[in-house]
Formats: structure tokens, sequence, C-alpha cells
């Protein structure tokens, strides 16, 4: 019995051997194109030359003397392969192989491949290479011509054809924080000016430079604005001074900003005029801070802000009258300013001694703000009585008070104030030369203080109105 197990090609003996496990079967040498049929298997195998190869991979544009790798798909069959290349090109590793390394020369041409064994060649597969160039010179490098240290800055310039990449150069001072190897750098720019330079690069060379001068200026310094104030809302602060800056070009512009949310956001330019040196801030009813921009040529610089804390302001006072000996206020402080007809009194606590007839009015101090004085309080005393020579007397039933004189009185002023001080009536006579009715039928019945005051004269007294 023959077992049969697989067909192989010796290329030494030139011969297929069939191996078995009892048999090993030898079958003569075969020309290119000659078939056999194997017998027991009934397989005819074919012998023939390798397939043209597949496509070249590698670079179609090349330069002078650069090294280059080409390469195929290795072909069935095949055993070795052959490279042809343009005129003064050379093979430097990999004739024979399904890949090359090879040194181009100055000539573009046609790269070629053959695969080959022992009945014969492939077709050859070709590539056309060609030679690139040397990019061109960048155009004009776009940026600052002057930039202030401590700055950044970006430079750029247009693209260039063919180029693959892009090299800058910068002062030594300089440092690049990105951008290099592209047409647009941003550089941190510090010390001295300088050229900045670019060259446009491909697998063929660099093009010539193209560079620009920038200079660099002096960082504006001594931008400083003074001290923290503390005010009570709604009066106007101490103006804001600001130092004289130092450095860039020597010429300054000016701008305030304010903000009433804290010290790192919110800025906007600040009311009124606020593009001088100093600033001369308005009434402010809430906290707010204050900075001061300076420009100079392509420099810029911002001072550390400063606050201006606003303290609460006490509410209006009002005065209460206890009786006929003394005046309180509704509002408590640490300190209060009376005053009786505009004039300041010494005492300075909560409640005063109610002494003397007058107008009286005070404020509160709370933590050194004031608040606004209160309304007016006429005070009247019921012990003091009418001259002789005027006489005041109420009709009963009828609401109205009758005021009379002896002698004629000019430029009369006539008032009637309630117990607590309000004034409720008030009637002017050039000339009360006989008696008048002052009609009184809108007030409530009650007790009434009726003041009379003539540039000579100064009266008061009780009355009942009653109907």
């Amino acid at each position: 019995m023959l077992y049969c197990l697989d067909y192989i090609f010796d290329y030494r003996m030139k011969a297929f051997l069939l191996l078995a496990s009892s048999l090993l079967l030898c079958l003569p040498p075969a020309s290119a194109g000659a078939s056999y049929t194997l017998p027991y298997t009934k397989v005819v195998l074919a012998i023939d030359a390798p397939a043209t190869p597949e496509a070249i991979k590698g670079e179609t544009t090349v330069c002078v003397d650069q090294t280059i790798s080409y390469s195929i798909d290795p072909v069935a069959g095949a055993i070795s392969y052959a490279w042809t290349l343009p005129a003064g090109w050379s093979i430097i590793t990999g004739q024979a192989t399904t890949q090359i390394t090879v040194r181009a020369g100055s000539t573009a041409g046609t790269i070629s491949v053959v695969a080959y064994n022992q009945y014969g060649s492939s077709g050859s597969r070709e590539l056309q290479v060609a030679f690139g160039s040397v990019p061109g010179k960048p155009g004009a490098i776009l940026g600052a011509a002057s930039i202030c240290a401590g700055a950044r800055a970006t430079f750029s310039v247009d693209v260039v054809s063919s180029a693959k990449s892009y090299s800058w150069t910068i002062p030594a001072s300089w440092t690049i924080v990105s951008g290099q190897g592209t047409r647009q750098l941003e550089v941190a720019v510090s010390g001295q000016g300088g050229f900045v330079a670019v060259v446009a690069a491909n697998e063929c060379g660099q093009s010539e430079q193209s560079r620009r001068e920038v200079l660099v200026m002096n960082a504006i310094s001594n931008n400083n604005i003074e001290g923290n104030q503390q005010i009570c809302l709604g009066t106007i602060p101490a103006p804001l001074t600001g130092s004289m800056p130092t450095g860039a070009d020597g010429t300054y512009v000016y701008l305030w900003e304010s903000s009433t949310a804290n010290a790192s956001e919110g800025f906007a330019p600040a009311a009124g005029t606020n593009n001088m040196q100093h600033y001369t801030p308005g009434q402010l009813t809430t906290t707010t801070w204050f900075r001061r921009k300076v420009a100079s040529g392509d420099c810029t610089h911002t001072s550390e802000p400063i606050k201006i804390s606003g303290m609460p302001v006490p509410d209006k006072p009002a005065i209460e009258q206890v009786g006929n000996t003394e005046l309180r206020t509704t509002i408590q402080g640490d300190y209060y300013e009376w005053r009786r007809d505009g004039v300041l009194l010494e005492s300075h606590d909560q409640s005063i001694r109610l002494d003397v007839a007058g107008t009286y009015d005070v404020r509160v101090r709370q933590a050194d703000c004031f608040s606004p004085y209160s309304d007016v309080l006429h005070v009247v005393l019921a012990e003091e009585s009418t001259a002789p020579e005027v006489i005041m007397s109420l009709q009963p039933g009828r609401g109205q008070l009758i005021v009379s004189a002896k002698m004629p009185l000019s430029k009369v002023e006539l008032k009637l104030f309630n117990l607590q001080g309000r004034e409720v009536y008030r009637k002017n006579f050039q000339l009360l030369n006989e008696p008048v009715a002052l009609e009184l039928s809108q007030l409530p019945d009650g007790i009434y203080i009726l003041s009379l005051q003539t540039p000579d004269l100064y009266l008061k007294q009780k009355v009942l109105l009653q109907r």
C-alpha cells in the first residue's frame, strides 16, 4: 500500500519529492512550463516563472544625495529580485531582496524591479521618480516691531511652497513658548532686542533666511496709587493720587477702573474723568476697588488695586419730647450732636434736659459715621406767656383764635405747635394793627402752643382748642 502525504520541490535536486510513510518517490527534473500528473493523488502541478511584483513603495519626489528606501511585497515562487535605478544612483543595501536602501543621484528617472526563479523572470514593476527643490525664501515676518520687556509676542510668515517645516531663531535672552517647526511662533520677551529669523525646510535643504529686527522697551514700572481708605457710605472719598510711572517710551496714557465685586474682577472704566494721573471719585454707596492702567508705546501695566471700604450710615433719627423737661432721640449710637436754633450744644448723650425753648435737631454717630440730622422739633415751654400789649383769646365753639395788640406790630409771624413740637399752622402779617381771627377748625381739639414773633418780639402761650 502507498501512503501519500505532500509534494515538495527541492531546488538543489531540481525534482519533486513525494513523501510517504513507506515510499519516497522521485520525479525527474522538468523544464519550465512542464507539468506532471502524480500517481495515486491525481494532483497536477504547474511549473512557471514568478508573477510581476506589486507596486513599489517609496518616495516619488527626492533630493540629490538623499538616502531613501523602496520596497515591494514578496512574490510567490520568487527566489531573487533585481533592482535597477536611474543613472548616478547607487544601492546601499538590499539588492536581490524585496527592500533596498539607495542614495539618489542627480538625475530623475525610473526605479524598476524584477522577480526571478530557476524557470525565469517576472515582468518589470516600475516607479517614476522626480527631483524636488529647496523651498524659497520666506516672505516678510509679521509681528510687532517693538515689544515691552516681559511681554509675549507672536511672529509668523505666509506658507512657503514645498516647505515641510520652519526653523526659527530669536535673541538669546528670549524664550520660545510654542510654534518651533511651524510658520507661527510665540515667544516670551526679555533682555535686549535683536533679530527674529526663519528658514523654510524640506528633504532637499533649507531656504535663505528671512529676518526682522525687533526693539525691546523697558517695562512700565512705578505704577502705584495711594493706600486704602475707609469712608461712610454716601460720602465722597479723598482724591486718589497716582505716582509718575517710568519705563517704556516715557509718554503715558492713563485709565482708572473701578469694581464693586472684588479686587480681581468686575473692573470697568471709573465714572467721571478717568484718564488723568490722579483721580477723584464721586459719592460712593458701596465698598469699591480702584486701579490704574498705564499704557506707553506697546507696553501696558495695571497697578495693584486699592480698596475704599464703605461703612454703614445710621438711619435718620427722630426726636421725642418727654414732658417739659427732656428731649430724646430714637436711635442709639456712641456719640450725639444736638443743635438748638442751629447752634451745637455741649451735650452728647442720647437725651438732653429741656430748659430753653427753640428749634432742636440731632444726629447720631455709629462707628465714625454720622446719620443725617433729624427733622427739627419746635419746642415751646408752657410757662411762657404773652406780653401785656398782645392779647390772645379763643372764641368758644367756633374754632377761631383771636389775636390783637394794643400797639401796631409789623412783620408778624404766628405759628401753632402741638405738644409733640410739630408745627401745625402758620400765618404771616405785614402789619398787625387790629384783631385777627385764626381759622383753626381743621385742627382737632387739644392743647397747642401759639408763638408770635416780630423782629423785636418773641412770645409763646399755651392755648386749649375745644369746641
